[in-house]
């Protein structure tokens, strides 16, 4: 037994699943533990509580084998649940990687100041993009690490795996990590003079990582062309396809001022009060605010923006500014990488200096076309970050120090671990009061609405339509919202619908309504729930939905509870 327990606490893919283990399960204790972006609420909804795999964001293998794992398990929220596990392998991945190429002290304690630095804000806010980000990570590093040992075995398979399963939750993001594998391979090839060798033997040290890069790259695009081949196969779905992609680019930027572009909208039959409920959400495939209206503000904004590459640059060192200047989590990724840079700079050989240079320059690069085609949303920078920090880590060449620098190192050789170890203590203390001082995703429990959802399900036989604004912070008080790891219960939102483009089409249909606009006039027991100004509302149902019998509706306010106002439509 003992023999066996040494054995095994020798085994460096042991150590890392143990190591990054504990380090997940603190990191899930000590923070709140919360949804990054309410867009995963709602593919965490669609995917798991629904049972719908058709998802612009999310590669359809991966929401099919998920929805379908979901139906065996109830009390936990799979989606979540994937990505915190799927997080986890990436780490211990990373951490694999560092070991084998380092040795355990030196690899442990590069895996813990990477931990500290990016699992936190991974474990404690969830985000398909921050998944997408460590597994692609994860994936290059390891097959860094095959082609540098020559083996093309499990560990290099798994890199690929783990690249693939990036891809299903982000496919945009490989395009960031791509070229980070390749800066790697360019300043790899200078480093060790690659360059100057002869053309076959050149093509022998390149072949791996051309053979391994190519195939990646096919096997990912194969699968998102299939996953968009399977969302688009019939009108309905290539309908809600086309909206997702819609809203998401438009999401990006303002939307255009109606004053501004008046004739545009006018020629599209869309007044400005359409427009306010447009952007405030509403949509109505058989009125103006159809695809047609979001084809037509989608245009504006690419004719209107005025953005370009430079404008983000300068965008992007002004948000690293303001972030140093509040010493928030940014600003210690930023300084502490400085720092890093610099230590490379000073101890390696000229050789090796491509390496931090390089992945800077690509780090700056990635940034700026994140900020220029997503609009800065810090979540899906997240991956520049972490690829630039893994990526310059595992570039480290303890052979290639300079002459001074090894000898200074080797006098202080028998320190070197515990002064190592005592930064990266000091550095998760700092790390862990910069994110408390910082929390953007708290929940103030006490403006929750309770006496409203006992309200709703005390009355199944009701039927209660969400204006979309109210939607939104009407289901980030619910339970599954604060606690985005518990399962969905089978009567979640059962009675409950929104003016937005998902419906729940089979409880309409049994109602015998075709629309939710319809179902609100012309159906019993049916409320609307609006915490904002009605008369857009009622106008809309005046102009679109009046009759000889019935030339004009009115929001009556029927009751209010915990601050939301109930209407019926009369």
């Amino acid at each position: 037994m003992k023999n066996f327990l040494i054995k095994l606490f020798k085994n460096k893919l042991f150590v890392s699943f143990a190591v990054n283990a504990l380090i997940m399960v603190f990191c899930i204790y000590v923070s709140s533990f919360s949804y990054d972006s309410y867009n995963d609420y709602v593919n965490s909804l669609l995917i798991s509580h629904y049972h719908i795999p058709y998802n612009n964001n999310i590669n359809y293998l991966l929401a099919f084998v998920v929805s379908s794992i979901q139906y065996l398990v109830s009390t936990i929220n799979i989606f979540v649940f994937s990505q915190v596990i799927f997080g986890w392998l990436a780490f211990s991945s990373i951490t694999y990687a560092l070991t084998d190429k380092f040795g355990y002290k030196k690899g442990i304690v590069f895996s813990v100041f990477l931990n500290i630095l990016f699992a936190l804000n991974h474990y404690a806010d969830i985000a398909s993009q921050k998944t997408s980000a460590i597994l692609l990570t994860a994936g290059f590093l390891l097959v860094f690490n095959a082609i540098r040992r020559k083996r093309y075995r499990f560990m290099c398979f798994l890199g690929i795996a783990e690249i693939i399963l990036g891809t299903f939750y982000c496919f945009e993001l490989f395009y960031v990590a791509l070229p980070f594998a390749i800066i790697y391979l360019i300043a790899d090839l200078i480093a060790k003079g690659k360059y100057k060798i002869k053309f076959r033997k050149f093509m022998w040290y390149f072949r791996p990582f051309l053979v391994l890069f190519v195939l990646i790259t096919i096997a990912v695009v194969a699968l998102n062309n299939y996953t968009i081949s399977v969302n688009t196969q019939t009108d309905s779905l290539k309908n809600n396809y086309e909206y997702n992609e819609l809203t998401d680019k438009i999401a990006n930027y303002p939307y255009p001022d109606y004053t501004e572009n008046e004739e545009a909208f006018n020629n599209a039959g869309i007044t400005k009060t359409e427009y306010e409920l447009l952007k405030d959400g509403y949509y109505d495939a058989s009125t103006p605010l159809n695809l047609d209206s979001l084809r037509l503000v989608d245009k504006l904004q690419s004719q209107n923006s005025g953005t370009t590459v430079w404008n983000e640059f300068t965008e992007f060192l002004s948000a690293s500014g303001i972030s140093l200047a509040n010493f928030d989590n940014d600003a210690m990724l930023i300084i502490i990488y400085i720092i890093f840079v610099a230590l490379y700079l000073v101890f390696h050989k000229k050789t090796h200096m491509f390496f931090p240079i390089l992945i800077t320059l690509q780090l700056i690069v990635s940034n700026t076309l994140l900020r220029y085609f997503y609009n800065g949303y810090y979540y899906t920078v997240y991956i520049s970050w972490i690829m630039a920090y893994c990526v310059l880590l595992y570039s480290i060449d303890f052979t290639a120090f300079k002459n001074g620098c090894n000898a200074m190192l080797k006098a202080a050789r028998k320190g070197t671990f515990f002064v190592s170890a005592m930064l990266v203590v000091m550095l998760l203390l700092v790390n862990c009061l910069v994110y408390q001082s910082h929390l953007h995703n708290n929940i103030d429990t006490k403006s929750r609405p309770s006496r409203l959802y006992v309200e709703v399900e005390r009355h199944p036989e009701r039927y209660y339509i969400l204006d979309c604004k109210t939607a939104i912070e009407y289901t980030k008080y619910s339970t599954n919202y604060i606690h985005p790891m518990w399962g969905f219960k089978t009567n979640y939102l059962s009675n409950v619908d929104s003016f937005g483009f998902t419906h729940r089409d089979a409880v309409l249909q049994k109602k015998g309504a075709d629309s939710v606009y319809n179902a609100a006039i012309n159906i019993k027991n049916v409320y609307i729930i609006d915490n904002y100004i009605t008369y857009k509302k009622e106008n809309y149902f005046k102009k679109y939905y009046s009759t000889d019998e019935k030339k004009n509706y009115f929001y009556k306010l029927e009751t209010e509870i915990d601050g939301y106002k109930l209407y019926s439509v009369v």
